[in-house]
């Protein structure tokens, strides 16, 4: 009874390592394109004796950015508030309280171009002139970035299975089917723009298009594949003889 627990708890695990047995490699897939999508982040900053005050005096310029965008010939649906705040602000004197010296309201404007890329510098200048004063930053991508992330992961998982293919035949062996994938990695690195530091010269530039020019969009897909592995040779088979089996008398 004992010796036959044995021999089966020895099949099971023999089993069991020979299923965990096969090829596990890793496809990846990168492609680098040009940017047909722009996000302009630029906005309006105020100050004010009173939360009033600021937030008027930040409405109106904010006004006079949109009209200017949309006289440009930018659609309202390409035009959207991201940020907007009210904070007080103080001084804070030696030895002392804090003292109430004002408020500031900012509002950041988010202004996408589509195939216009062009455009950025001239519609930078087109807000700066009209009233914005704060120019965060610049965001180049690509608007059908869903489709191409799709395409790579096909590409990723066509150059896994020929790595496996490659590492199978090189050891001698036969790769067998596919049993486990997954999506490792799989990533847009859009090209951006910094300009905080700039909106000083953006505004002296006056009468100049400020020179804007996008690279290249990094796109990756990753992906790991899991295959059975066997013996590139089939298994012998033997004859099978007409007296096995039977039992022959003297």
């Amino acid at each position: 009874m004992r010796k036959g627990l044995l021999l089966l708890l020895v099949f099971t695990l023999v089993s069991t390592a020979a299923s965990a047995a096969g090829i596990t490699v890793t496809g990846t897939a990168e492609r680098m394109v040009q940017p047909d999508l722009a996000l302009i982040e630029l906005g309006v900053e105020t100050q004010g004796d009173t939360a009033q005050q600021a937030v008027a005096e930040n409405a109106a310029l904010m006004t006079k950015v949109k009209k200017a965008l949309l006289d440009y010939g930018i659609s309202e649906e390409d035009l959207a508030t991201s940020a907007f705040s009210l904070m007080p602000q103080y001084h804070y004197p030696r030895d002392s309280e804090p003292v109430l010296v004002g408020y500031k309201a900012s509002n950041v404007l988010t202004i996408t171009l589509r195939g216009k890329l062009d455009d950025v510098g001239k519609v930078l200048d087109l807000a700066t002139s009209a009233g914005a004063n704060k120019v965060q930053n610049v965001t180049f991508s690509v608007e059908k970035s869903q489709e191409l992330q799709l395409e790579l992961l096909a590409e990723a998982v066509t150059q896994g299975k020929e790595k496996a293919e490659a590492m199978a035949k090189a050891a001698g062996v036969k790769l067998g089917r596919l049993i486990s994938m997954s999506d490792s990695t799989s990533s847009i690195i859009p090209y951006r723009i910094n300009l905080r530091e700039d909106v000083s010269v953006l505004k002296a530039a006056s009468g100049y298009t400020t020179p804007i020019q996008p690279g290249l969009i990094r796109i990756t897909a990753q992906v790991n594949l899991q295959f059975n592995i066997g013996s590139s040779k089939a298994p012998q088979r033997f004859p099978r003889r007409p007296w096995a089996g039977q039992y022959i008398g003297r």
